[in-house]
């Protein structure tokens, strides 16, 4: 198993932060988040709640520990907007 470093992972979520102020601190709709983790849950690149690529949480509980619950974030992948 093979995650970004902790250096990757801070700027992504930096620039996740930078991008969602920007944008007013928009939240995704319920509906929009809960298909967005469907979506991650089927990847081949989630291990452990993680993703391989960028390093992102991807988890049903706590959805302010990762970028499904903001509306200014895409999967890496381009699978969600």
């Amino acid at each position: 198993m093979h995650y970004p470093s902790v250096w990757i992972r801070g700027w992504n979520f930096a620039n996740a932060m930078a991008r969602h102020a920007a944008t007013g601190f928009s939240r995704a709709a319920d509906t929009v988040i809960e298909e967005r983790l469907s979506i991650c849950q089927r990847c081949p690149h989630l291990v452990d709640q993680h993703c391989q690529l960028c390093g992102c949480p991807c988890i049903a509980e706590n959805q302010l520990l990762n970028k499904l619950a903001l509306a200014s974030e895409s999967c890496p992948l381009g699978k969600w907007k």
